[in-house]
């Protein structure tokens, strides 16, 4: 087990020791994990792992390809964004011709229960469509 886990991990869920594993998402992540030379592939669908914080509204745009996630941009809304704030933005970095793929975090110390995250959810999603076909309207009518 050790050589499968952080040092960190390894001592909480091995050596019963109180690791402070606040604010990680990811508990091996760091600076050394990024690779700048990462690109987005614009033929797979966007992966928006989304934070439905209000202030910040957070996310992570990555792609996946054979079996490897690519993380290559980051989104992060201050000031009380909304869903429909953030919709807005993913349309604005990647137009309306992509696939979008919604990952919530769905627990936190957020106030949300279940429902609201799947509402939140929900809403992302229609929000998109929306904005995706007046776009592709404004398109034509500029035609």
């Amino acid at each position: 087990a050790r050589g499968q886990l952080d040092a960190r991990t390894f001592r909480q869920e091995f050596e019963a020791s109180f690791e402070n594993l606040t604010g990680l998402v990811a508990v091996s992540f760091n600076d050394e994990n990024i690779d700048k030379e990462v690109q987005d592939l614009h033929m797979m669908p966007l992966l928006i792992g989304l934070d439905f914080n209000v202030d910040p509204m957070a996310g992570i745009c990555a792609v996946k390809h054979n079996d490897c996630l690519y993380v290559f941009d980051e989104i992060m809304l201050t000031g009380g964004a909304t869903t429909w704030d953030f919709a807005e933005e993913v349309i604005r970095r990647y137009g309306v011709d992509r696939r979008v793929i919604a990952c919530p975090d769905p627990t936190g110390s957020a106030v949300l229960d279940v429902m609201d995250g799947l509402r939140s959810v929900i809403l992302f999603a229609i929000f998109l469509d929306d904005l995706k076909r007046k776009e592709i309207q404004n398109k034509r009518d500029d035609n």
